[in-house]
């Protein structure tokens, strides 16, 4: 049966170079009932981020084309709203916490599990009534981080 409320699915976009990594995530996402859609890199981002309203990202740190960061300051300057999740390996920690005083949500170290994923993606994508300002740090957000 085809669900007439599609415009009530929650879109994210997903900004992730490593295939195996974004299908992954796509796969996970879309079981758990969000609309998904992909960018490779930071000019891909932007364009779509541009072009069309989603309800959060996910973001890695260390994409192409310049880098997760950038992406950032880029969608931060134009839109304080949409929640940003940042996803790093372990050696990249130290980026996704200064990705937090840049205007990011949360962040997740990889590998990380389905559960945890969901935790995040609910916490972040599904709670609209949450003021804007609140910020997630190491310690508001129960296994968003490690």
């Amino acid at each position: 049966m085809h669900d007439t409320r599609s415009d009530q699915i929650t879109r994210i976009l997903i900004v992730e170079d490593d295939p195996d990594f974004r299908q992954l995530l796509q796969d996970r996402l879309r079981a758990m009932g969000y609309r998904v859609q992909s960018a490779l890199d930071r000019v891909q981002a932007v364009e779509v981020m541009r072009g069309e309203r989603f309800q959060g990202m996910i973001l890695d740190v260390g994409i192409p084309s310049r880098d997760g960061m950038d992406v950032l300051r880029k969608i931060r300057a134009w839109d304080q709203q949409v929640p940003i999740v940042m996803v790093a390996e372990s050696d990249a920690k130290e980026s996704a916490v200064r990705a937090i005083g840049m205007g990011a949500q949360a962040y997740m170290l990889k590998p990380f599990d389905v559960d945890e994923l969901r935790r995040v993606a609910d916490y972040w994508f599904r709670t609209f009534e949450r003021p804007s300002s609140e910020s997630a740090g190491e310690s508001s957000l129960p296994g968003s981080v490690r």
